[in-house]
């Protein structure tokens, strides 16, 4: 995951769990930062989770919230940052 990548939340960390129909999120957001955190001060028992979470990430949605501190593995990454770029040259040439 990179800095401008456009994300949606997935389901993979959390299972909601209602009566009737759950609707899949549909918004899309914007990755505005990546927070790296340092392993070596971690413990076991927080690195086990760190390499399920992966990094937190801030995420700017299209309503306009700010979502700091987001763990990679709860977003599908819908476009990649690196894909706009290969457009535009295409379209710059």
């Amino acid at each position: 995951m990179e800095i401008g990548d456009i994300v949606r939340q997935n389901n993979a960390l959390l299972v909601m769990k209602r009566k009737g129909k759950i609707h899949k999120v549909s918004m899309l957001g914007t990755v505005v930062a990546i927070h790296v955190d340092h392993q070596q001060q971690m413990t076991e028992y927080q690195r086990k989770w760190f390499k399920r979470l992966g990094k937190r990430v801030d995420v700017l949605w299209a309503n306009g919230k700010l979502t700091e501190g987001f763990a990679e593995a709860a977003l599908d990454i819908i476009v990649d940052s690196c894909d706009k770029c290969k457009e535009t040259k295409q379209v710059v040439r």
